[in-house]
């Protein structure tokens, strides 16, 4: 004989049972779609930080660079200033003969003029000395406050 359900009642169990798994796909591709939301915006936040990083590497050899050129000219400042401080060595002994060779040729005391002349060499050494031991001090506080950021993770 025939089944004791009725073709109504089955065609709504059926009904329901497929409302109740659509609902549960579009849940399922709710959670989908919000991870892959999720996803995407932890990757644009990597290709920010991935870009930083590599400004800032470009920023550090920068600075190395720099430091390194500033070595460089802190060298030549030093070499400056003991080139200038072994001239004005020279100049004081050579002032000093030229007082001894006058006196004894003299028998007496140096002249004015001579006396004027070497006053003279010796302000124009000892202004040179001082510019040149300027130079390397300023250099050398360059280079110095470089390595501190370099230190401290490169320029702010």
């Amino acid at each position: 004989m025939s089944d004791p359900v009725r073709p109504e009642s089955a065609g709504r169990s059926a009904l329901l049972e497929l409302e109740t798994v659509i609902r549960h796909v579009t849940e399922q591709l709710a959670g989908y779609r919000r991870r892959a939301l999720s996803a995407e915006a932890q990757v644009k936040e990597m290709e920010i930080a991935t870009s930083r990083a590599a400004d800032l590497a470009r920023s550090a050899e920068a600075a190395k660079a720099r430091v390194g050129a500033l070595e460089r000219a802190l060298a030549e400042a030093e070499a400056s200033t003991a080139a200038a401080v072994e001239a004005s060595a020279v100049a004081a002994a050579r002032a000093a003969a030229l007082e001894a060779a006058r006196d004894s040729a003299r028998g007496g005391a140096p002249s004015e003029a001579d006396a004027a002349a070497l006053a003279a060499e010796n302000r124009a050494l000892r202004e040179r000395l001082e510019e040149a031991a300027g130079r390397t001090r300023q250099i050398s506080e360059r280079v110095r406050f470089l390595r501190q950021q370099i230190g401290n993770g490169g320029e702010k």
